[in-house]
């Protein structure tokens, strides 16, 4: 079919355009045609946005899936004759009627499978072949999904000859390609991806009572006629002479691949930490006053309004590289929970008091485009309050009911409450935060909810619209979506608590078809995404650590889906993955959290009622944009796109082989390469160079007395990469063993694996100008981040930009040796591997001989630590700075080594774990003498936060402030603190994740350990070993309602109590908190904080010292805390009886529970110290509690006079709340005893 047949059987009234339509891809869809339909084209769907902002489709119907195969040769009596005319035909033909047969389909049924046959030239990637290209066959297929089934029949067609008496004979019969998907095949062929610029010529308008979606305009056009405006990272690449003929992409002679390599990779080589912000330690209550905790207004995310709607055409770099104006929706969805059926109006369908207004169906017509002056909106509900230009959350008002303390404790005692399902539970609010680029209006606030009081829950600067029951609400809000709202980029965080749970809501009350995208009447769907399956991981051991997750992925055509807590899982390692928690360490400011029983109550107009509930809900969403922008996700998600070929969305969901992929079919297409083909599978038998510093006894610490031993970090610049580029390393290179001795020696690098690879001068590899390309690229994103006058949109697209071609370019080693990898070649990986071992070491001895009191104490993979004896700072920075020179010189370009920084002190403790005070330059340039940690307890966030801060406080004592003594003593008095019960239980909380086990694994051992009356968690050590899934399975016992995911951070503290095992330990922070238990000190002081204190302080302290720090005096609990103690007594007739009151001052157990002071301490004339001292105790106390008050009223909903309803497990401030007024309990009766005692005497 061609393109002429394609349009003339769209049945429309169409009028061509005269110039050609420019819009930003947001979205594509490739669907194959119905299996009623024969002989059809696959549709593609490509949805955009023009530069002022209207939504576009594009429909094309012409691009045919396709596949590449080796050519037959004519074969006569033996011999060899050219292929006849119509001989391919007759190929089609043969494999039609063998796939109708297999299919048992009639001989003479329409259904076809292989639309085409046509003969090129074609090189296949694998190996170097000479006296190519060769003919292939390109086999064009009707539907994508049928490749496979047609590769394989015409694989068994080719190996058995089977149309030898045709005059037919295959050679090879290995099929190429055939794996590639429709999408990332009609990308490549037409140079375009998400994000990127298209331009659309030729195209035909449809008329708008024939729309199949509900953009602005739609278009038919074919697909030669889409040309991508926006280059990806082939632009910049040096290709050779098309092996079939086509003339190659013109050579930009500014951006040669290898020109000046060496200085590129000094240019572009980055360290830049990544790590997350540090944890803050509890506020300075003391300082209270002088703090604020506000809300700045959102920044703007990188967007092109301010460029007119035509675009130039010979503005390219300065337009193309924008972002459109795009319509950003922040949702979130509040539902009831814990099985309380909230009442509806039964009876009543209408929206009180105002009707329903009427729109047009249509989202952004011709009248409601985008890039106009829009009018005001029409109305779908009550608007209880519409406000003013203001666009903030105001504080709430008092309330009319006053909450008592009980009330307040009655609903703490119901945290967490169970989990909303969608069968029983209704949404109660669906909150908005709009954020329209390029209008206007700017951003507003949008609130759905239904309620008997249409005016209780208003709110300034809020748009209210208020319904008489879900089923109203969640009608109207359907209506909203693509009336009013129609949004390009919708922002959630956990979609199966929003998107996921409107759908089967929507499923529940027979509402009718979800579709929230831009096709009319395609049901949006909401499907579950796990890394990996948990059958398949349960078999493999090695995977026994290997975190897993399950998130959501919503199909919502024309429109980009965000779910943040997918952002943040694949891009950082935090403790519990809460909204709580990413707003804490992301944006700096703690988020209230409130429990579904708090839900429930706000609901009953309780503690401030609905309006409190709305402002909430608010408050969420607005969190969840903020943390977008403030993560750069839409810049970083457009760049990576424009940079591989894939669309947005599967930028967000798809794993990095598949970007590299993409890279490489768009490269080898230019040159007429087939990827696919023999595959060279196996396991990598090389590793990188390691100097182990405990097998060579170099773990110490490097100062002695008073006397500099700095410690130089040498790294090699993207090794990898610049090892590909130096040896030519690439599969189009690998030389075949039965060819290499037909190749001159000279001709021939080999490696130490015994791999062989032609030179560069015989043939420069794909590979090797890629990598070239992409340091190119990235180095002039980042010397144009560098320009005056550069916007923040643009230098956020840019920054996202070097983001993406840096992950690509260190992704490509990882692509040819993964065992998932569609294209492995382990001869490849492993050649890159020695090669990059042997580099180091040569590298490692290099340095050794340059200087005379200079030792590498420790090398891995790309990193140099080199040792310099009795040398100052300075001259160890200039000395590493030349010795990295002086290196360098000895290896082929673009292969870098760079000095990094300088350490002194340095502390060396084992493979990647390491600390000291950093020093990048001479100069006093801030940043200098800053302690730097690698691989440490200190800066894991999988361990308990007290032993978080004691290391890295000895860190600091030790490196920074040269003080060792000063160490030892902080952690005697903070491993004091801890054993007497004076540290917070925040500090002592801990995560597991459930890699294993999901809701229906914890309900079956839930049932199995009731049926065996078992009720400790060592019934769970087949499914999945740890106190977290212990503690998941008692707290699903507790609430059946509570529903576990695949990867869900399960928090527990281990509580002290009569069990010896763990599992049994563990708790659940709340119900610690709440229930007022003591931790199990002892466990934690032996198995959590003793090994990696020893190991930091092994270096500096003496070894009887570091023993007397972990069993010293101070390490045994006074009599108050004994609880806390190694259960030692566990089955004497001792243990039964309750401990003694202890004397205030010597602690000694006292003879009565009347008094608060010993005999020998009363004689002694200690009263009055132990009075002064609970008066000081008191104090601090009270300062806390105070800070902790005006904190939560800062940060919660209720306002300054309602009641704190959060119950933030991540935040500390919540735990002082509970703590702090206990412990003033404690000290009153402690005094009232004191002052009863000598009323007494």
């Amino acid at each position: 079919m061609n393109k002429e047949q394609a349009l003339q059987e769209q049945q429309f009234e169409i009028a061509s355009m005269e110039s050609p339509m420019r819009m930003m891809l947001l979205d594509a869809v490739f669907t194959d045609a119905p299996a009623s339909v024969s002989a059809t084209p696959p549709s593609v769907l490509l949805y955009g946005l023009s530069s002022g902002g209207e939504s576009i489709a594009v429909q094309v119907n012409d691009f045919m899936p396709y596949f590449w195969f080796p050519a037959p040769v004519g074969n006569i009596d033996g011999k060899i004759v050219p292929l006849k005319e119509g001989c391919l035909e007759t190929v089609k033909e043969y494999l039609n009627r063998k796939l109708q047969t297999s299919r048992k389909k009639s001989a003479d049924s329409n259904d076809q499978f292989v639309a085409a046959i046509e003969m090129e030239h074609r090189t296949p990637l694998m190996y170097y072949r000479r006296g190519g290209p060769f003919s292939f066959l390109k086999v064009q297929v009707w539907r994508d999904k049928e490749i496979g089934l047609v590769a394989k029949e015409l694989t068994a067609l080719a190996e058995g000859n089977e149309m030898r008496g045709e005059g037919l004979v295959w050679k090879d019969h290995t099929s190429h390609e055939e794996k590639i998907k429709l999408g990332m095949r009609f990308f490549c062929d037409t140079g375009i991806a998400g994000g990127s610029w298209v331009e659309i010529k030729q195209a035909v308008t449809i008329p708008h009572d024939q729309y199949k979606t509900r953009c602005s305009v739609e278009l038919v056009a074919c697909w030669e006629n889409l040309t991508g405006l926006t280059p990806d990272a082939t632009h910049h690449m040096e290709f050779m002479e098309s092996a079939y003929g086509v003339s190659s992409v013109p050579h930009n002679s500014e951006a040669s691949g290898t020109q000046n390599s060496r200085e590129i990779l000094l240019d572009m080589y980055d360290q830049s930490d990544t790590s997350l912000p540090d944890e803050d330690d509890l506020p300075d209550f003391t300082q209270i006053k002088s703090k604020t905790s506000t809300w700045e207004p959102p920044a703007p995310i990188a967007s092109s309004s301010n460029i007119s709607s035509s675009l130039p055409s010979n503005s390219r770099k300065a337009t193309w590289d924008l972002i459109a104006p795009l319509r950003i929706v922040a949702l979130h969805v509040q539902c009831s929970g814990g099985g309380k059926m909230l009442l509806e109006t039964k009876g009543s369908n209408n929206v009180s008091p105002v009707k329903s207004g009427k729109g047009n169906s249509r989202g952004r017509g011709r009248d409601r485009g985008r890039g106009r002056e829009t009018g005001k909106s029409e109305s779908l509900g009550s608007l209880s309050m519409l406000g003013s230009a203001s666009s903030r959350i105001e504080p709430g008002f008092p309330g009319l009911e006053e909450a008592s303390i009980a009330d307040i404790e009655g609903l703490s005692n119901l945290v967490g409450g169970g989990s909303a399902i969608p069968s029983r539970d209704p949404v109660l609010v669906i909150s908005h935060i709009l954020h329209f680029q390029g209008h206007q209006d700017g951003t507003k606030q949008v609130v759905f909810t239904h309620s008997k009081g249409p005016q209780e829950g208003a709110l300034p600067g809020v748009e209210l619209r208020m319904f008489d029951s879900e089923i109203v609400m969640l009608r109207a809000w359907h209506k909203y979506w693509y009336l009013e709202v129609d949004p390009d980029i919708v922002c959630v965080y956990q979609m199966k608590k929003s998107l996921r749970y409107l759908a089967e809501r929507f499923k529940v009350l027979k509402l009718g078809t979800f579709d929230l995208g831009r096709r009319m009447g395609q049901t949006t769907e909401v499907k579950s995404v796990v890394t990996y399956g948990k059958h398949w991981i349960k078999k493999q051991a090695r995977m026994s650590s290997t975190s897993n997750q399950e998130v959501f992925r919503a199909y919502m055509e024309g429109r980009l889906v965000i779910d943040m807590l997918r952002v943040v899982l694949v891009s950082f390692n935090l403790s519990t993955f809460t909204l709580e928690e990413c707003s804490q360490v992301f944006l700096g400011a703690p988020k209230e959290a409130l429990s579904t029983a708090a839900v429930s109550e706000l609901w009953q107009g309780k503690y401030g009622g609905l309006r409190r509930l709305l402002l909430y809900s608010l408050h969420e969403a607005e969190v969840v944009l903020k943390l977008m922008e403030r993560l750069q996700t839409i810049p970083e998600t457009v760049e990576m796109a424009r940079v591989t070929g894939l669309t947005l969305s599967d930028v967000l969901y798809k794993a990095q082989m598949v970007r590299i992929q993409s890279l490489l079919l768009r490269s080898a297409r230019k040159e007429g390469w087939l990827l696919g083909g023999t595959t060279l599978n196996g396991q990598l038998s090389e590793s990188p160079f390691l100097l182990h510093p405990k097998d060579n006894h170099t773990a110490a610490f490097y100062q002695v007395l008073c006397v500099q031993d700095p410690v130089a970090i040498l790294d090699f610049a993207s090794l990898y990469p610049s090892l590909f580029m130096a040896y030519n390393l690439c599969y189009t290179t690998l030389v075949h063993p039965e060819d290499a001795k037909s190749i001159p020696s000279h001709q021939l690098i080999t490696s130490l694996t015994g791999a062989q690879f032609v030179v560069s001068s015989v043939r420069r590899g794909v590979l090797p100008r890629i990598c070239g390309a992409l340091i190119t690229a990235r180095k002039q994103a980042r010397d144009r981040m560098t320009q005056e006058h550069i916007s923040s949109e643009e230098y956020a697209v840019l920054d996202g930009r070097q983001k993406a071609l840096k992950l690509c370019s260190n992704a490509l080693y990882g692509f040819t040796g993964a065992s998932a990898s569609p294209q492995q070649a382990v001869p490849l990986a492993d050649t890159c591997l020695s090669m990059g071992a042997a580099s180091c070491k040569q590298a490692v001895q290099l340095v050794g001989s340059i200087f005379e009191k200079v030792e590498v104490i420790y090398a891995q993979t790309d990193s140099v630590f080199a040792h310099f004896k009795d040398v100052s700072i300075e001259e160890a920075i200039k000395l590493g700075t030349q010795a990295a020179e002086i290196v360098s010189q000895a290896f082929p370009s673009p292969i870098v080594l760079k000095f990094e920084r300088v350490l002194c002190p340095f502390l060396l403790l084992q493979v990647n774990r390491y600390a000291g005070r950093q020093y990048t330059c001479s100069q006093g340039n801030e940043g200098q003498g800053t302690l730097f940690v690698k691989g440490i307890e200190s800066e894991r966030r999988d361990v308990p936060r007290f032993v978080r801060k004691i290391c890295k406080q000895a860190l600091i004592d030790v490196l920074v402030e040269n003080d060792v003594p000063l160490a030892y003593v902080n952690c005697k008095n903070s491993i004091r603190r801890m054993v007497a019960g004076k540290s917070s239980l925040y500090d002592f909380i801990m995560t597991g994740g459930l890699w294993r086990v999901d809701d229906h694994d914890i309900t079956k051992l839930v049932e199995k350990t009731k049926s065996s009356h078992k009720h400790v968690g060592a019934s769970t050590a087949e499914e999945g070993r740890g106190p977290h899934v212990a503690l998941s399975v008692r707290l699903k016992r507790k609430n059946p309602d509570r529903q576990f995911h695949i990867g869900e951070r399960i928090p527990y503290v281990l509580m002290a109590n009569s069990s010896k095992l763990q599992d049994d330990m563990a708790e659940d922070p709340i119900e610690a908190l709440i229930g007022g238990s003591l931790v199990n000190t002892h466990v934690y002081l032996e198995n959590k904080l003793r090994k990696p204190l020893e190991s930091i302080l092994e270096f500096v302290v003496d070894s009887a010292a570091l023993r007397e720090l972990f069993t010293g005096s101070h390490t045994v609990p006074p009599p108050s805390a004994s609880a806390g103690a190694p259960n030692r007594t566990q089955g004497l007739v001792s243990s039964f009886y309750r401990p003694k009151s202890p004397c205030v001052i010597c602690r000694k157990p006292l003879e009565t529970a009347q008094g608060a002071l010993c005999k020998e301490c009363t004689l002694a004339g200690y009263a009055q110290n132990a009075t002064t001292a609970i008066f000081l105790e008191t104090a601090e106390q009270e300062v806390k509690v105070n800070g902790a008050h005006v904190e939560c009223m800062r940060c919660h909903s209720g306002g300054h006079f309602q009641s704190v309803l959060c119950t933030n497990s991540d935040c500390p401030v919540f735990y002082m709340r509970y703590e702090c007024p206990r412990i003033l309990s404690h000290i009153e009766s402690t005094l009232i005893k004191l002052d009863h005692q000598f009323k007494l005497e």
